[in-house]
């Protein structure tokens, strides 16, 4: 009789300390999901940073502020557009790729925000093959780039610059192209 109440005792016992163990291994899992998606927010919040570069950001509020003295229709349409572009790449942080169609209208609203900054010192010229727009490519890939031929092309020179960006089909794969016609690389200087 005792061995049959010691044997109760020794299972309730493992039991209890099985539950336990696996108690804490669920919390312990629970810890680890819950500092997971920390990181995964703040990686998040860095690639928005990053997507949206602070000397877009201040000068778009920049020329924001300027116009509401002189064109306040202009500064509110402005206003309206940074707003899409922040919300827009809030919305598509969790996307690796969209659809070339895509990344163009983000960068078509980007390059408005642009033209009205620069005005006439400004032409952005689109050749797009019809037949692309569907294709695949990774999220915000387009708007970097530019924003790029816009800072070191554009952005440099008094005389009125023009961008092109080209998208097409070449031997079965795409062919992006991002053109300025700015200063280029000085002498000497590698690409």
């Amino acid at each position: 009789k005792t061995f049959h109440f010691n044997l109760l005792i020794y299972w309730v016992i493992i039991s209890v300390s099985h539950a336990f163990d696996y108690y804490r291994q669920s919390q312990d899992r629970a810890l680890r999901a819950a500092e997971l998606e920390k990181r995964l927010a703040q990686a998040k919040l860095q690639a928005l940073q990053m997507q949206l570069n602070p000397h877009f950001l201040f000068n778009t509020l920049h020329a924001i502020s300027s116009l509401m003295h002189k064109d306040v229709e202009a500064a509110d349409r402005m206003l309206a557009r940074l707003s899409y572009l922040l919300r827009t790449s809030l919305d598509r942080t969790d996307e690796h790729e969209v659809p070339l169609g895509q990344d163009l209208d983000f960068l078509r609203r980007y390059l408005e925000i642009e033209q009205t900054r620069f005005g006439d010192r400004l032409t952005v010229k689109f050749e797009i093959a019809p037949d692309v727009a569907g294709i695949m490519v990774p999220n915000f890939l387009l708007q970097p780039l530019v924003e790029n031929a816009i800072k070191h092309g554009i952005e440099r020179q008094a005389r009125p610059g023009q961008i092109a960006i080209r998208a097409r089909r070449a031997h079965g794969q795409l062919r992006l192209e991002i053109q300025d016609n700015g200063p280029g690389m000085p002498n000497g200087r590698p690409p």
